[in-house]
């Protein structure tokens, strides 16, 4: 149920965001020394605060959007292995010119649903085909009802996952390795001296 996607789970996800950005920022809300200017414990605080917001923030957008990437790539390599299956399902929807563009652009507007699937199917959930096919790099389970749509050729074969397909988790690594990559040049720059950086816990 959609409405149930906002409360609690968008408020518990965003309280465990808030709550870990506050850790690794050092508490800065906590007790405060004495032996300082409370307005400029306050601003070093909020800054401290700010620079971590935007790193996790930052971090989090490279991984989600190489994850997306990722199962963007897995599609197209997918229809590629597939194109003649793609061809005949693009050919046989429409007799006409009009027809073809209409199809062609439905399939445009579809693919970022399908970079989704990708995704997914990249970090090993796979996706649902109807009520009872589940595709995941193990493999297909069921036999889906599936019509005949270019997009639809991606699909893998029903049966046992063999290497290619178990080859999709190359996505969700790469995605860890771009946001441990920015984490790390946001953490310890180069330029900055090490008594500057982030502590191992931050």
């Amino acid at each position: 149920d959609p409405d149930t996607l906002a409360f609690p789970v968008a408020v518990v996800v965003a309280g465990a965001a808030a709550a870990g950005v506050w850790t690794a920022a050092g508490r800065p809300l906590g007790p405060l020394p004495s032996w300082s200017p409370l307005a400029l414990q306050e601003a070093v605080a909020r800054t401290l605060f700010r620079d971590r917001a935007e790193a996790a923030c930052r971090s989090a957008a490279v991984g989600v959007a190489v994850l997306l990437g990722g199962g963007a790539l897995l599609v197209a390599v997918a229809l590629g292995r597939n194109a003649a299956v793609a061809q005949d399902a693009f050919l046989g929807l429409a007799g006409d010119w009009a027809g073809r563009i209409a199809v062609l652009l439905l399939a445009v507007a579809l693919v970022p649903n399908a970079a989704l699937w990708g995704a997914s199917y990249g970090l090993g959930p796979g996706f649902a085909l109807g009520a009872g096919a589940t595709a995941t790099p193990l493999g297909l389970d069921g036999a889906p009802a599936l019509p005949r749509f270019p997009l639809l050729a991606a699909v893998p074969e029903p049966g046992p996952g063999n290497w290619p397909n178990w080859a999709a988790a190359a996505v969700p690594v790469a995605a860890a390795l771009a946001v441990a990559w920015f984490t790390v040049r946001r953490a310890a720059p180069a330029d900055v001296p090490r008594a500057q950086a982030w502590s191992w816990r931050e």
